[in-house]
């Protein structure tokens, strides 16, 4: 094995590593966890909706503006969430001012660095010894100790992993067996072919205010955002992210949803307001209406004014 090429691989594979389930802020696990547990939390919105007590003028007893501000706060969330997993900016070094952490950028590094992605390369990164008949003949003799290093069943699993990832059989398979292009091709595909109307939408809609005609390229009009398409790019994004850190990396499980250490229902059940702090309340939109007519009438006598402070 040449030790520059397993030098290398260790350093890429440190990499992404770090990028996939690092401590990071913007690490993709903590990514795909923010993306989740908001997603869980608009669910169980969603069901105090359905069950909410009927309003004798129709409807029910929620009040629409602070719901249509949850609403469209969520959909905007999810939706730039998922842009930043699937941007495609590169991921060169980690530190250039340009490079960006997401799933997309870190199968496309992967699939870049792949001649180092060797089986004996992966093996000796992972700390994991090759030869799994060795391993066998040692552990049957320290059977009563049973020193996880000792254990072959796990070796054979990597191999098995590995197996597929080069596209060959347990009795052809050898050290220099890479992972084939077609997998980091087939795991890109499922990402993106979940989430390309969202980027589209995302990308005419929220981050860009797109002229007719450029939306009318893509047909961005006709896009409907649903809960059920935002699910849809979760599931691709968790089982694709999750197949990388498992099979590719030979790393832990990143999961799905995360527990909170808190109780995530307390005083859920409580009114954000009650009728004496509702004359407050009116006060602060008064006030704000009050002020934004204000810079509705700025003009030239107060334009001159700045101006002039600014000579």
């Amino acid at each position: 094995m040449d030790q520059n090429s397993l030098n290398q691989f260790k350093a890429r594979r440190d990499l992404w590593i770090d990028c996939l389930t690092g401590n990071d802020r913007h690490s993709i696990k903590y990514q795909i966890h923010r993306m989740l547990l908001n997603a869980a939390t608009f669910r169980v919105i969603n069901e105090a909706r359905r069950i909410a007590p009927p309003a004798k003028e129709g409807g029910v007893q929620l009040n629409g503006m602070m719901h249509r501000l949850i609403t469209d706060g969520f959909f905007a969330v999810q939706l730039f969430s998922i842009r930043c997993l699937t941007d495609t900016s590169s991921l060169e070094s980690y530190t250039r001012e340009r490079d960006v952490i997401s799933l997309i950028s870190l199968l496309d590094d992967m699939r870049k660095h792949a001649s180092l992605m060797t089986r004996v390369s992966m093996f000796a990164a992972e700390g994991l010894e090759y030869d799994v008949d060795r391993i066998a003949d040692r552990f049957k003799e320290y059977v009563q100790e049973r020193p996880r290093e000792l254990e072959s069943n796990h070796l054979e699993e990597r191999h098995a992993h590995i197996n597929f990832l080069a596209g060959v059989s347990a009795e052809r398979h050898a050290p220099d067996d890479g992972v084939g292009p077609v997998v980091m091709e087939r795991l890109k595909e499922k990402v993106t072919y979940a989430t390309k109307d969202l980027r589209v939408y995302v990308n005419k809609f929220l981050a860009h205010a797109a002229t007719p005609g450029s939306r009318q390229v893509v047909e961005a009009d006709n896009l409907r955002i649903t809960l059920n398409r935002l699910y849809q790019a979760h599931k691709a994004i968790c089982k694709v992210a999750n197949f990388v850190s498992i099979y590719i990396l030979g790393e832990s499980s990143i999961g799905g949803l995360a527990h909170p250490i808190y109780d995530q229902f307390a005083y859920i059940d409580k009114p954000l307001v009650t009728a004496h702090g509702l004359p407050a309340l009116r006060k602060v939109w008064d006030e704000y209406d009050k002020e934004t007519h204000q810079w509705a009438n700025w003009g030239i006598q107060e334009f001159q004014e700045e101006l002039q402070r600014v000579v």
